[in-house]
């Protein structure tokens, strides 16, 4: 069977060409992030929402709705895997900062000790190093978003971010007591 013009796919190129294809697939996309979330489902409308916003700025053209769509698809598991990788994060943070790690008393209070020591040497070289982990570690923001939030330039936030983690190493180290471990000092 011969193809006409009709049948061949249409190309996805214009900005009304990619939301027509997200709200096709909007309903499907919705139940692909509810399954990747698990019992984050609550976050569902905020990594649609996300993934529309970033689909608005995709440049790509697609050469049918197909592709499109499995593009989508992609961005929406890729986003649903980095919000619940953020969440995870969270929680192991909390977990600790309150004392309930599941592996006995003696490691949560080491653990719980350990942060709190961390926080100490942080807090006393630069309240800002201290705001830039917390944002891009416990937090899970980017770098540049980041910088963009405490109004500094990216080679800052990964000056402060080297800063962390040099301190991070010397205050769990057993060379160092937390209360010393001040580089750069």
């Amino acid at each position: 069977m011969e193809r006409t013009r009709s049948d061949e796919p249409k190309p996805v190129a214009s900005e009304a060409d990619r939301l027509s294809v997200f709200l096709a697939s909007s309903a499907m996309l919705h139940g692909v992030i509810r399954r990747r979330l698990g019992t984050l489902g609550e976050w569902t409308p905020d990594v649609l929402q996300d993934l529309y916003l970033k689909w608005a700025m995709v440049t790509n053209r697609f050469d049918d709705r197909g592709d499109a769509r499995a593009f989508l698809i992609r961005m929406a598991i890729n986003l649903a895997v980095d919000r619940r990788k953020v969440a995870t994060r969270r929680l192991e943070i909390l977990q600790i900062q309150e004392g309930r790690v599941d592996d006995g008393p003696e490691p949560a209070f080491i653990a719980a000790q350990d942060v709190l020591a961390i926080e100490r040497a942080l807090k006393a070289r630069s309240s800002r190093t201290h705001e830039v982990l917390m944002l891009t570690r416990a937090h899970g923001m980017l770098n540049r978003d980041a910088a963009d939030e405490l109004g500094l330039s990216l080679r800052s936030i990964e000056h402060h971010l080297t800063l962390a983690r040099t301190i991070c190493k010397l205050v769990l180290s057993a060379d160092a007591p937390p209360d010393t471990a001040r580089p750069g000092k």
